[in-house]
C-alpha cells in the first residue's frame, strides 16, 4: 500500500504513477464548470476561451517537477491550498512561479487545493529534508484559517467551512490550531527564512481566474511583489 501521506489529495493515490503529467482540469477548475462559465459570463471567459493551458503535475499530485532528479541549485519552496498551487491560472502567472523567478530559485510548489495549516504542516513534514529548500513561503488567505485535516489508516479528510458537517467555528481553538502549526512547521524547518502571508494585498477582487471563483493573474502579481519585498527586507516569521 502506498504512503497516502506523500500526496497532495488522498484522491491522487493511484492517479498517477510517473512525473510531469499534462492535466487541462483540476477540482474546482473542471470543464464541465468551464462550459457553463462560458454560457453564463461569455464576456468574462473570452480570455479564457482564447488561452487555454494545462497543469504540469507530478506523480504525487503537486505542481512541481518530480523530487526524485533535483539538482543542487537554490530551492524555493511554495506552500499553501488552492491559490498557491494556482487554480485557474497558467503556472506563468502564479505568485510562486513570479517569486521564483525573481528570486533566480526553482519552485517547488507544494500547495493542497483545499489544504489547510495541517496539511503544510504535514507536506514539510514529510518533503522538506528531500528538497532542501533555501526559502519556505506559506500563503495562508483568511478564509483558509478554520481549515484542518483528519488522517485515517487509507484516507486524508480534509474539515472546513466547505464541508458543513465538519466545520469547526470555535474561534479560539481555530487560532490555537494555527499557532500550533506555526510552530511546529518552523522547529522542522530550523534556520530556513519563512514567509508566513496572511493575507491579500486588497480585500477587492481585482480579476478572476478561469474558474471564475479563484483570483486572477493582477492580484497573483500584487502578492508576488509583497512577498518578495518581504524577502528583500529580511521580514521573515
Amino acid at each position: 500500500m502506498k504512503d497516502f501521506l506523500k500526496y497532495s489529495q488522498s484522491e491522487f493515490i493511484e492517479a498517477f504513477s510517473k512525473d510531469d503529467n499534462q492535466v487541462f482540469w483540476v477540482p474546482s477548475d473542471t470543464e464541465k464548470l468551464f462550459k457553463k462559465n462560458c454560457k453564463k459570463h461569455p464576456k468574462q471567459m473570452e480570455y479564457w476561451i482564447k488561452n487555454s493551458f494545462s497543469y504540469t503535475i507530478n506523480k504525487y499530485g503537486f505542481r512541481c517537477p518530480s523530487f526524485d532528479d533535483m539538482s543542487d541549485n537554490p530551492k524555493l519552496m511554495s506552500v499553501g491550498c488552492s491559490y498557491t498551487f494556482g487554480v485557474g491560472l497558467p503556472e506563468h502567472g502564479i505568485w510562486p512561479r513570479m517569486l521564483a523567478d525573481e528570486l533566480n530559485l526553482e519552485l517547488y510548489n507544494l500547495a493542497v487545493p483545499g489544504g489547510s495549516a495541517d496539511s503544510v504542516y504535514r507536506t514539510i513534514k514529510i518533503w522538506f529534508q528531500k528538497i532542501k529548500p533555501n526559502i519556505v513561503v506559506w500563503f495562508q488567505p483568511p478564509g483558509t484559517m478554520s481549515r484542518s485535516e483528519k488522517f485515517t489508516e487509507e484516507d486524508i479528510i480534509k474539515y472546513g467551512p466547505f464541508y458543513p458537517d465538519r466545520s469547526e467555528t470555535d474561534k479560539d481553538y481555530i487560532k490555537w490550531m494555527n499557532n500550533k502549526n506555526l510552530e511546529a512547521i518552523k522547529y522542522l524547518i530550523g534556520d530556513t527564512p519563512l514567509v508566513h502571508q496572511k493575507e491579500w494585498i486588497t480585500n477587492h477582487i481585482i480579476d478572476y481566474a478561469r474558474d471564475l471563483n479563484h483570483r486572477g493573474f493582477e492580484d497573483h502579481k500584487l502578492l508576488y511583489k509583497e512577498i518578495y519585498r518581504k524577502v528583500e527586507n529580511n521580514e521573515y516569521t
